[in-house]
């Protein structure tokens, strides 16, 4: 509160005074010395009104060349208290991180059964500490925004790891790591001209390890993971995941997808990196990947555009007796039918007529399919239709007659091409 609280602003420097006069200790030795500027404070002059500046200049450089343990920052964070309130702010920012950084080594570490408590040990540590005073929250911005810019990937990522566990045990922490996301996403914005690859690429990886963290936040840390959805965009700068830093987490990026609804950038960098091969992956991946592609149109897309390359290139292997029937019928049933069976399922409004077609006369959609999944995907094309005529309404102007005109064809296409001919097949089969 002496530190913080705009209410104790005004007894700082009588509180200070007397502290001193009273025979307050200081250290006498090692790189954090003051016993001299104690000294100089209590004689009064020209050379106490300079300590606030002084020290708060020079603290951060101590701190950086001399770490110190949390237990270490306590006593120094006291002396400057009365020295200089700024630069006893400094050591608690870095006190914040210190605790967080250990708690996040301990979580690494701990049986699953003992985190929620070290959880909660943090989240009651970081609240005695005064994060939610608005300015510690200030200058623990300041100091993740500093991190981002000399490029500390592997602490912020750890820092972000152990802020979003102490914010699932105490909810009312989820407003500290927002504010930190945006610190480092302005961090980012800030470092992507100056910073080199190798750099991006470190903090390419601490912003995955924030983004991972912050999932199942039932909801409290959605505006951080917007920042860090931001940051991620211009990290990745459009390349496919698969050419940065986090080709070796693809699978973890990919859980990430499939549990979340708000990180285009790193839906977009998935999606680039898939090809035809894509449908040979393990059960349990293309289900990973199939969930992301119901959260993301763009993998969703990409997902349809490789089956179908797949397909087609299988069916080459065919046609040049490169593979045998009995072996492409294997391969039909073992991986292309249950992709198509599961890409059915997703929004309407991401299965593309086109794929749709094409997957109908390869063979790979059945009756029953036809009978249970079609339907819903036909309503769909029609309530899109719908929409677009309700949105259009009252909008006279040449781009709105263009947009309803594009809408109407591609329905009318997708209806005659796709759907009604499968309907039809449906139904006279049926009535047969």
């Amino acid at each position: 509160a002496f530190l913080a609280s705009a209410s104790c602003a005004p007894m700082q420097q009588s509180l200070r005074t007397a502290a001193l006069n009273s025979g307050a200790q200081f250290a006498k030795n090692g790189p954090f010395r003051m016993d001299q500027y104690a000294e100089d404070a209590r004689q009064g002059g020209s050379k106490a009104s300079s300590i606030e500046t002084t020290l708060a200049k020079t603290i951060p450089t101590l701190l950086s060349e001399n770490p110190l343990s949390s237990s270490q920052m306590l006593p120094l964070m006291g002396q400057l208290a009365l020295l200089s309130p700024q630069a006893s702010r400094q050591v608690l920012t870095s006190l914040i991180r210190q605790e967080t950084l250990d708690a996040d080594k301990k979580l690494t570490t701990a049986k699953a059964d003992l985190k929620p408590a070290i959880a909660s040990e943090l989240a009651a540590s970081l609240l005695s500490l005064g994060v939610l005073e608005p300015v510690v929250a200030g200058d623990l911005s300041d100091a993740i925004s500093e991190m981002a810019l000399t490029s500390q990937g592997d602490s912020l990522g750890r820092f972000f790891r152990g802020l979003a566990a102490a914010a699932g045990a105490e909810p009312t922490l989820a407003p500290t790591f927002n504010l930190s996301a945006s610190a480092l996403n302005q961090g980012v914005q800030k470092g992507k001209v100056v910073l080199g690859s190798g750099q991006q690429e470190s903090l390419l990886r601490a912003v995955f390890e924030a983004l991972r963290a912050s999932i199942g936040s039932s909801g409290l840390l959605e505006p951080g993971a917007a920042e860090l959805n931001e940051a991620l965009d211009t990290l990745v700068s459009g390349k496919p995941i698969l050419l940065t830093s986090l080709r070796k987490l693809w699978r973890e990026a990919v859980r990430v997808l499939s549990k979340t609804t708000n990180q285009g950038a790193l839906a977009s960098a998935v999606a680039g990196s898939l090809n035809p091969q894509m449908v040979f992956l393990r059960a349990d991946l293309r289900e990973l990947l199939l969930a992301a592609g119901a959260n993301y149109p763009q993998v969703a897309t990409a997902i349809q555009q490789n089956i179908a390359d797949a397909w087609s290139e299988g069916w080459t292997r065919l046609a040049e007796n490169k593979i045998q029937v009995a072996d492409f019928n294997r391969l039909k049933g073992t991986y292309f039918e249950p992709w198509v069976d599961r890409v059915l399922d997703f929004p309407p409004g991401t299965v593309q007529a086109n794929w749709l077609t094409a997957v109908i006369q390869w063979g790979l959609v059945s009756d029953a399919q036809v009978e249970k999944k079609m339907p819903r995907l036909f309503v769909g094309v029609l309530e899109r239709r719908d929409r677009a005529l309700a949105s259009a309404a009252g909008k006279d102007t040449p781009e709105n007659a263009m947009q309803l005109l594009s809408e109407g064809l591609g329905t009318t296409w997708a209806l005659h091409h796709a759907y009604l001919p499968a309907l039809n097949r449906w139904v006279k089969k049926n009535e047969d």
